[in-house]
């Protein structure tokens, strides 16, 4: 873990109160950064590289791309959470 990053434990995920929109704004901005590292760390070579699973196979290209699409289904979802999120 990086050490700027924020981690959120389960306990603090189900709880009503601990999770502030402080919190969530400093896990999700952690969590760009991890994502941001890692894509710059990973070899060019690697990019191409298909990983099997059962059911599909994803190179680190696509596994970005679905990320990032997911990311923006849920921005609805986001904006209510900063809209509503207790504040610390």
């Amino acid at each position: 873990m990086y050490e700027d990053q924020v981690e959120l434990t389960h306990k603090e995920s189900n709880t009503n109160n601990s999770l502030t929109l402080e919190k969530l704004i400093a896990f999700s901005a952690a969590s760009d950064v991890h994502l941001t590292n890692a894509m710059r760390e990973l070899p060019e070579e690697a990019w191409g590289y298909c990983r099997r699973f059962p059911d599909r196979s994803v190179d680190a290209s696509r596994s970005v791309r679905r990320t990032l699409y997911h990311t923006g289904l849920h921005a609805g979802q986001i904006s209510l959470i900063r809209k509503h999120a207790p504040r610390e």
